[in-house]
């Protein structure tokens, strides 16, 4: 069976023809422009939209099913869907709420329930250690960024932390002084409110804590300035990463990869890069001219045309990597191509195990592995047959075994640490 690629490396076009390249030179007689590359035989609406009503329509986020929901996702935020914490994208993350110590405010990495305290315990934890401690039993008072309508973010009053708080004291298990334990009434008539709005916090939601690194990695996403359409910056575009990236998730599209193409994807590139910052000239053509290149992403679509479908590259693939022994490659190479996809770990997430963002991936595998002891990993033992026998049933389910290079990579993960 033929399998098309191709290497999304395209150089950057100017006013020397030589310096244009087939891709280009197609994008722009195909798609000069956004109405032309929405409803285009390979565009956004067939390849991405609701096209089948298999895929991006009202119901799912980002609504794509019209030329004015795409222009209505310009410098939006993004993963506004996500109900874990676990499933946010560095760049989708927002900017957390900041807590008050003195005339010093430090941002909420997030919030965690702590069950070792005398009475029903929290961790707060934040960006950096406080300069000094609010003294005890006075409120913590948070704050929240908004926009003040000049492009500036201003500091409004957001919900103190006071009402229930008996105690509260630094983690002694955190040396770096960024968490604090505070405790709330052992009456669980006191304020079950708070309870409530604790627990739920995390989601995006606005009538609850925003927090600044929700997936807890460490970063804090709103310093990279992502959106779900970034104007100007494809490369901080969440929609292109994950029509580019494998490390982000599953590659896009999942469904109607025969009605998206190699020129649709650079034409979005271009549109996407040549946007004003207030999205102003969405309508204006694609100026091709200045566009910057592509990333250097090589991806597996299949070839337009009556046996489109019969070359089974739908969900599309990345091609070849970089074969190494790290979780974004094992990620990318491995786990979204034999684990993710028709039913698997990116649909209801069963048994547990989530494929369907890089972070998500880690966090729920993390938790079947015993860093530096593979044979003792039930990642290792479900995916290798010699340990997975009788009522045990080897992964991938109903499809081939990993083969031993795979498997080697996956043991020397786990070896190493298992680091993210």
């Amino acid at each position: 069976m033929k399998r098309a690629m191709f290497l999304f490396a395209l150089v950057a076009c100017g006013n020397d023809s030589n310096k244009i390249d087939d891709t280009d030179a197609d994008a722009r007689k195909q798609y000069p422009d956004l109405t032309a590359l929405y409803a285009g035989e390979h565009g956004l609406y067939r390849g991405c939209g609701p096209n089948g009503g298999v895929c991006h329509n009202g119901n799912e986020f980002p609504n794509l099913d019209s030329m004015g929901s795409i222009v209505a996702n310009i410098d939006v935020a993004c993963n506004q869907k996500r109900d874990t914490r676990i499933e946010f994208d560095d760049l989708c993350e927002r900017l957390g709420d900041r807590v008050q110590f003195g005339e010093e405010k430090i941002e909420l990495a997030y919030i965690e329930p702590y069950d070792d305290m005398p009475t029903v315990g929290w961790r707060v934890v934040l960006r950096k250690k406080p300069a000094v401690m609010a003294p005890q039993g006075e409120a913590m008072q948070v704050w929240r960024g908004v926009p003040n309508g000049t492009g500036t973010i201003v500091d409004v009053p957001f919900l103190p932390l006071s009402a229930a708080i008996a105690s509260y004291l630094v983690d002694p298990e955190d040396p770096s002084g960024k968490s604090i334990l505070i405790g709330l009434s052992q009456d669980p008539m006191v304020n079950p409110s708070v309870v409530a709005f604790l627990t739920e916090s995390g989601t995006p939601r606005p009538d609850r804590y925003h927090y600044g690194d929700p997936n807890r990695n460490g970063t804090f996403g709103a310093d990279l300035g992502g959106r779900l359409i970034k104007p100007g910056d494809p490369d901080k575009s969440y929609l292109l990463r994950r029509l580019t990236d494998p490390t982000a998730g599953p590659l896009m599209p999942r469904a109607n990869c025969c009605s998206w193409t190699k020129t649709s994807l650079r034409a979005l590139w271009c549109w996407v890069d040549g946007l004003a910052p207030d999205g102003s000239n969405a309508d204006a053509p694609i100026d091709y001219d200045k566009c910057r290149p592509s990333p250097p992403v090589e991806l597996l679509y299949p070839e337009p045309g009556p046996m489109c479908e019969a070359q089974g590259l739908c969900p599309v693939e990345a091609a070849g990597g970089t074969g190494d022994a790290t979780f974004g490659s094992i990620y990318a190479e491995i786990l979204t191509k034999r684990c993710a996809g028709d039913g698997c770990h990116d649909t209801g997430t069963p048994g547990g195990v989530d494929l369907r963002t890089r972070t998500a991936a880690f966090h729920t595998l993390y938790a079947r592995v015993v860093p530096g002891d593979p044979d003792a990993s039930l990642l290792y033992q479900r995916l290798t047959p010699a340990t997975c026998s009788g009522l045990c049933k080897t992964m991938p389910l109903d499809r081939p075994i990993l083969g031993d290079a795979d498997l080697a990579r996956i043991r020397q993960w786990i070896l190493d640490g298992a680091p993210e």
